[in-house]
């Protein structure tokens, strides 16, 4: 994925000795200039097992936060990590009573909308520690099959060098 954000600026900013100089002077000026970022790799997004309608949502909700984030980066702006106010559904209160219960309304959504993110990103940080650990014990179980491999290849050995030893002295025929 490559992100591109358009930035306030005119031509005459433009460094007229760059490789889109020519390009530029055919190209009406719009006021806004356009910043093409470095490729975003999103192999590691799909590298977690376990596939869950929660870990889906969490990876693409990283997924759109890294993007916008990079966006944001190139256009000059900052970006704000929410949701936008949902407005279907809102019930047309009378004056400041309806407000405030529009309010309390939405901090509720907002709160129960947190709680079921941080149970997935519970759940995705527990599915990624037992992907470690689960590693992390495969390393050890292969590093002590070679350790006994190793250990029998020496005991061979040296039970190969006491023959020779006795044979050449004769006491083993």
């Amino acid at each position: 994925m490559v992100p591109a954000g358009l930035r306030p600026g005119s031509r005459a900013q433009a460094d007229p000795a760059s490789r889109t100089a020519g390009l530029r002077r055919r190209l009406p000026d719009t006021g806004y200039r356009l910043r093409i970022g470095t490729p975003i790799d999103l192999t590691r997004f799909g590298q977690v097992g376990a596939p869950s309608d929660i870990v889906d949502g969490l990876m693409l909700r990283g997924v759109a936060d890294l993007a916008m984030t990079r966006i944001c980066q190139l256009s000059g702006r900052s970006y704000h990590d929410s949701y936008t106010g949902r407005r279907h559904g809102r019930a047309a209160g009378p004056g400041t009573v309806g407000r405030l219960e529009q309010l309390r309304r939405d901090r509720t959504e907002r709160k129960a909308a947190d709680a079921q993110r941080r149970a997935a990103e519970a759940e995705l940080a527990r599915l990624l520690d037992e992907q470690e650990a689960a590693a992390v014990e495969q390393a050890a179980e292969a590093a002590r099959a070679h350790a006994e491999q190793a250990a029998l290849a020496d005991e061979r050995s040296r039970a190969g060098r006491r023959l020779a030893g006795l044979a050449q002295r004769g006491e083993v025929q």
